[in-house]
């Protein structure tokens, strides 16, 4: 069984009040269905991609470098960037507003 904390509680209790506003917008025929729906669709996608990385960061052995480099707390945009570095780029890109 998956371990539960106190976060992922409050992540699926917003995600479960959310999903219910969305069907209720959606049965009473106004949009504001489809932006709900949207972001909690955009804010999954984005957890599971964050997960995926940190697999492939611990099964790469690359968790203390990713600590030293990004800090302790590196969000999804560091860890992409850092992968993006690492594995992808000819020239590594220093920031979001450079390349």
């Amino acid at each position: 069984m998956a371990e539960v904390n106190a976060d992922a509680m409050t992540l699926i209790t917003i995600s479960w009040q959310a999903l219910n506003r969305a069907k209720h917008h959606y049965n009473q025929g106004e949009l504001g269905g489809i932006l709900c729906d949207s972001t909690i669709m955009i804010l999954f996608a984005s957890i599971f991609i964050e997960a995926n990385l940190n697999y492939i960061i611990d099964a790469l052995g690359f968790n203390d470098r990713i600590r030293v480099t990004l800090g302790p707390n590196a969000g999804l945009q560091l860890k992409l960037s850092w992968i993006y570095n690492e594995f992808i780029a000819g020239k590594k890109v220093m920031t979001w507003n450079k390349s």
